[in-house]
């Protein structure tokens, strides 16, 4: 009834060389699927992140776990995804009811980008990382900057990020204090102007 799919993860064991624990943790927010798109592994802290349990993510097809919102056409079809294979990939995380509950539960503001790889079983490996731009939206994931996967340059990103906003507030705050020094020039000369002389305030 959950729509799950049994699957033996053996075969995943040394999936590129890399023993899957190995492969859990060097790529922590992965998703590996089979050729029907069923999950097969992912990374140890996407769990978490989608708040769900990683049993219960093994075995689902990708499509209720996971949405591509970017590029826009794409969807979990082999023929697009193939023809988009050199592209960037954004996802977020689908809606679901709680088993035990019967809540509706949701993961606000996560987000996450990537690649595909097709692997040799003839499934597929969508390497991801957080999407966040800086760290007011890793903040908002429940993520700090370690939480950022090695092999991505998503560090990169949040730096050049918090420093141009940085750079932005500096710019904006010199530009107030250029229009304050601006007013007080211009108080400070009418207030010359009616305390002496024309041409004495014209020289001061």
């Amino acid at each position: 009834s959950s729509g799950k799919k049994s699957h033996n993860v053996s075969s995943l064991e040394y999936e590129n060389g890399l023993p899957s624990v190995k492969v859990r943790s060097v790529f922590p927010y992965h998703v590996m699927v089979d050729k029907d798109f069923t999950i097969v592994q992912v990374g140890k802290a996407l769990p978490d992140m989608l708040l769900r349990d990683y049993d219960d993510l093994v075995g689902l097809h990708v499509g209720a776990v996971l949405k591509i919102s970017k590029p826009i056409l794409a969807g979990f079809d082999w023929p697009i995804l193939q023809r988009l294979a050199d592209q960037k990939f954004f996802l977020s995380p689908v809606p679901f009811d709680d088993e035990k509950t019967g809540a509706r539960i949701e993961a606000h503001d996560v987000k996450f980008k990537g690649n595909l790889i097709k692997t040799s079983n003839g499934g597929a490996m969508f390497v991801l990382s957080p999407d966040a731009d800086n760290i007011t939206e890793l903040t908002r994931m429940g993520l700090t900057m370690s939480d950022l996967p090695l092999h991505s340059f998503q560090r990169d990103v949040v730096f050049l990020g918090e420093h141009i906003a940085s750079e932005v507030r500096t710019a904006h705050k010199l530009d107030r204090l250029s229009k304050k020094l601006d007013r007080e020039k211009t108080l400070s000369n009418t207030l010359l102007e009616s305390m002496l002389p024309g041409t004495v305030a014209e020289k001061l």
